[in-house]
């Protein structure tokens, strides 16, 4: 499985793909806003590292 996790602050968001290995696999720093967050995730889904169907929305 496939795990994100995110470091909130209050201009921006750590953002960590870890792959099914638990291996770091992507790791970004973004702006602190849903737009910002939606279009690393469509990003990401483009290259294959995540998959829609375990996604919320």
């Amino acid at each position: 499985m496939r795990t994100i996790g995110i470091d909130v602050s209050k201009a921006t968001l750590d953002v960590a793909l870890r792959n099914e290995e638990g291996t770091l696999a992507k790791e970004e720093r973004i702006k602190n806003s849903a737009t910002a967050l939606r279009s690393l995730l469509r990003k990401w889904r483009k290259q294959g590292l995540c998959d829609t169907t375990t996604m919320v929305p």
